[in-house]
């Protein structure tokens, strides 16, 4: 599991905070997840629900204005629980500061670079 502030991948050391954010601390599981497209495009979230959560990105949206709905199928590809919806989602908010498909790619999927 990431750690509150600091956490690590291999040999890289990463430091985030939620600044400003009130979160509640529910109890968990709350999940933090990796979903990728044909295209090889990513989709990070977090959620209580991962099995629903996965289901309503798998939906097609009529009105065809959610990121998922334009830039599906998805498929899971990681995910991770989080003893409470705090903790989900600043591991949520370090991996899309990331900002790098090529570390999605290697550190949380484990695979090789493209």
């Amino acid at each position: 599991m990431l750690s509150s502030s600091l956490f690590y991948r291999g040999s890289f050391q990463y430091h985030h905070s939620l600044k400003g954010r009130s979160v509640g601390n529910e109890d968990g599981p709350f999940w933090v997840y990796v979903l990728e497209n044909p295209e090889d495009r990513f989709y990070i979230g977090s959620a209580d629900n991962l099995d629903a959560r996965v289901q309503r990105h798998k939906q097609a949206d009529p009105k065809g204005t959610r990121y998922s709905s334009k830039h599906g199928p998805w498929q899971l590809d990681w995910s991770e629980s989080h003893p409470d919806r705090f903790s989900a989602m600043r591991c949520e908010k370090q991996i899309k500061g990331m900002k790098s498909v090529q570390w999605i790619r290697q550190e949380l999927l484990g695979r090789k670079a493209q």
